[in-house]
C-alpha cells in the first residue's frame, strides 16, 4: 500500500472512532490535531501539532518568523496563492541546533528566497555557523530558489554604524557579498 493510501486508511479509522461532541472549528481542530499525532505516535513518529502540546509545553514545530507573498492574497481578492517571496527565520540564540533547525525550516519552504537572519558574537562563530549550515544546504543541492545568510553582532542594536555580513548560497557554497548601494532587494548581486 503506497504511503497516501496508508496515512488515508488510518486517518479516517482513527477520526471516526473518536469523533463525539464536536460544536465548533475549535474543538474540530483539536480533535483532528489528536488524530494525526495517534497516527504518528502508532507509527514510530515524533508529531508536533497546533492544537497538542508537548512535555515543554509547546504546541507548533513549523513556525516561520515571515512569509512574504508577492501581490495580493485570495483572500484579499487575488485570484491565485503565490509561493513566499522571501521566507524567513530570524535566529537570536548563538545556538548550533537552534540555528540549524532555524535554516532546515527554510529548506522545507517552496521560496525563490529563503532568508536566515542570525545574530552571533563573533566573526568566528560566524564562522562556524557557516560552515554547519553548508553542510546542511549541500545535503539539498537540488532545491530550486536562492539561500541569503545575514550575520549581526550581539549588541549591534545600540550602534548605529554596526555592520551586517551578507552571504549567498552559489556554486555548492555560501558566498561573502557586498551590496551595491541603490540595489533592488530582490535581485542578485553579480
Amino acid at each position: 500500500m503506497a504511503i497516501a493510501e496508508f496515512f488515508a486508511t488510518q486517518f479516517i479509522r482513527r477520526e471516526a472512532a473518536h469523533r463525539s461532541g464536536i460544536t465548533g472549528n475549535v474543538e474540530w481542530t483539536r480533535h483532528l490535531s489528536e488524530v494525526v499525532a495517534d497516527i504518528a505516535t502508532a507509527n514510530g513518529f515524533h508529531v508536533k501539532t497546533k492544537a497538542v502540546h508537548d512535555e515543554f509545553g509547546r504546541a507548533e514545530y513549523f513556525t516561520l518568523d515571515a512569509l512574504c507573498l508577492e501581490g495580493a492574497h485570495p483572500q484579499h481578492g487575488a485570484d491565485r496563492i503565490a509561493f513566499p517571496l522571501p521566507a524567513i527565520t530570524l535566529e537570536f540564540e548563538n545556538r548550533p541546533d537552534r540555528i540549524l533547525y532555524d535554516y532546515w525550516k527554510l529548506l522545507c519552504v517552496r521560496s525563490r528566497l529563503r532568508v536566515l537572519v542570525l545574530i552571533v558574537p563573533s566573526d568566528s562563530a560566524e564562522a562556524r555557523h557557516i560552515a554547519e549550515l553548508t553542510a546542511l544546504r549541500a545535503e539539498h543541492a537540488s532545491l530550486d530558489g536562492e539561500d541569503l545568510l545575514l550575520g549581526g553582532r550581539n549588541g549591534m542594536a545600540n550602534k548605529p554604524d554596526a555592520v551586517w555580513t551578507v552571504h549567498v548560497w552559489r556554486s555548492g557554497g555560501f558566498q561573502g557579498i557586498k551590496l551595491e548601494e541603490g540595489q533592488p532587494w530582490n535581485r542578485p548581486v553579480p
